[in-house]
């Protein structure tokens, strides 16, 4: 699949306007959004994605739909764990509440460029050694086998040594000045923690998505699907920011969920590899006769692990809720037989 220079062009202006409606609008005035306002940009930025889809459909056929489809619905899901990291971040810097969606639209926008360089450099090694898949293949084994034992990829938030190096070196205010990054004092540029917690942010998210990367490098070796997958995926993140606590701590059941996704994806790359690759000790110096997973099951593999992992989660948080129901205050009457 190739991309035409128009292509990439069309596809940049299309995500900036995207990140820009909801910055212009739902990142409107100086207080939290509610809840039904988040939902409902949420909702937006999942309609632009698939709108994107059905565009890429037309101009380049179902293939292409199905990699951004499952590309977008895994880093969407890993993204989940992401957001308390996030939380995590600001919590640990005092940031007001007033401030959140300024400096996650600003820390998105950091994660956004480096998960382009990180993309971009898997991708032209895998195009040069596609041996890569087994090694990318066995990290996700080992991060599915972490989940499913801890119950979450979710380590905490710990600053990075780029982190600790800024705030070293850089000439910091002790308070924050509104949404400004930097103020300038006796001649001298000062940078606000503003700025500290958007770095954070955005070098801790390519961190954590040292998972999602290779999951994306197993279900296309386009840069343009990987890309616009990732733009979108992330684009949504800043209004479920608000939705995340309520939403999440209802799903209990999706970081296993998320692991036989990985796991799955996995297989999908050790299997490609082997299918690819000859070694002259087996099978003669021919190809392992081994099969492949196609794009299309396992798109639909990916939405029916989640759907599982959601009713599952669902049902549990009614059957608790249901046993935490108070008895009964109605007095019990004994009678005489």
């Amino acid at each position: 699949m190739h991309v035409p220079a128009w292509g990439w062009v069309a596809a940049i202006i299309f995500i900036a306007a995207v990140m820009s409606a909801d910055i212009a609008f739902a990142g409107r005035g100086h207080k939290q959004p509610s809840l039904r306002k988040s939902l409902m940009w949420a909702l937006f930025s999942v309609a632009a994605a698939a709108l994107f889809a059905a565009i890429l459909g037309v101009t380049y056929g179902d293939l292409a739909v199905e990699q951004f489809a499952g590309i977008y619905l895994t880093e969407y899901s890993l993204s989940m764990d992401n957001l308390f990291v996030f939380l995590a971040i600001l919590a640990r810097f005092a940031t007001p509440s007033i401030l959140h969606q300024r400096v996650t639209a600003l820390g998105i926008g950091l994660a956004l460029a480096l998960r382009a360089a990180a993309i971009g450099a898997g991708v032209a090694a895998i195009h040069a050694n596609s041996w890569l898949f087994y090694f990318f293949g066995s990290f996700l084994f080992y991060t599915s086998w972490k989940i499913l034992r801890s119950g979450s990829d979710d380590d905490g938030f710990q600053e990075g040594a780029l982190l600790r190096r800024a705030r070293k070196v850089l000439p910091l205010t002790a308070n924050y000045h509104g949404e400004r990054l930097f103020i300038r004092r006796r001649r001298r540029i000062l940078f606000t923690p503003l700025f500290v917690v958007a770095l954070a942010i955005g070098t801790t998210d390519i961190i954590f998505a040292m998972d999602s990367i290779p999951a994306s490098l197993g279900l296309s070796d386009n840069m343009f699907i990987i890309l616009t997958a990732n733009a979108f995926a992330l684009t949504g993140l800043r209004q479920l920011l608000t939705l995340i606590a309520a939403v999440t701590a209802r799903l209990i059941y999706l970081p296993q969920g998320i692991a036989i996704v990985l796991a799955l994806i996995g297989a999908k790359l050790v299997l490609q590899a082997a299918h690819d690759n000859t070694f002259d000790f087996l099978n003669n110096g021919q190809p392992l006769p081994l099969p492949t997973i196609d794009s299309g099951p396992m798109l639909v593999a990916i939405i029916s692990v989640l759907a599982v992992a959601a009713l599952a989660s669902t049902l549990s948080s009614r059957r608790q809720a249901t046993l935490a129901e108070p008895e009964s205050n109605t007095p019990l009457i004994l009678t005489d037989d």
